[in-house]
């Protein structure tokens, strides 16, 4: 693997811890009252249990077209400190990775390429015009799709954490 290819997977993986970061958050939140009384702090154990061999998709882009953005790949970095995070627990996530060159038939092709590999989910670290077609195609294979960037998409199985309009 290129050293460049390792710095994308990185890039990749942080993006993913970000995401499960997002979600324990929005859990864990929903359970804490807010209050101004003092209570004692209790560590909380968290567990992960996936199922053996739980692999995840995410869909980037790498090009120098102005309409598609780029910049979201340094916070997807995040999902590799999850992957590192949960492996202690002796689950196993894998990591599959695809770029959509900023294209809809790139998007198509990044879509079904991960469906081949038998992902449970993708995380979308792009957005642009590309962004729907991943979404049609997702939802058409019943893939469930997060996209991080993005508000405007629709689908079935389609969530997003971007304001939309």
């Amino acid at each position: 693997m290129t050293a460049q290819a390792k710095k994308w997977l990185s890039i990749l993986a942080g993006f993913l811890a970000l995401v499960v970061l997002i979600v324990l958050a929005v859990f864990l939140a929903r359970d804490s009252g807010t209050t101004n009384e003092s209570v004692k702090t209790t560590p909380v154990q968290l567990s992960v249990d996936v199922p053996n061999d739980f692999k995840v998709g995410v869909i980037y882009s790498l090009t120098e077209d102005p309409n598609v953005e780029t910049s979201w790949l340094n916070a997807a970095e995040g999902s590799q400190v999850a992957a590192y995070r949960i492996d202690p627990t002796g689950e196993d996530v894998q990591i599959y990775t695809k770029n959509d060159q900023g294209t809809n038939q790139g998007a198509r092709s990044a879509v079904e390429s991960l469906v081949t590999e038998g992902v449970s989910g993708i995380i979308v670290a792009t957005s642009g015009p590309q962004a729907q077609v991943i979404a049609d195609v997702a939802a058409d294979e019943k893939i469930p799709t997060i996209f991080l960037y993005d508000g405007d998409v629709t689908g079935e199985g389609i969530w997003s954490f971007a304001p939309n309009r």
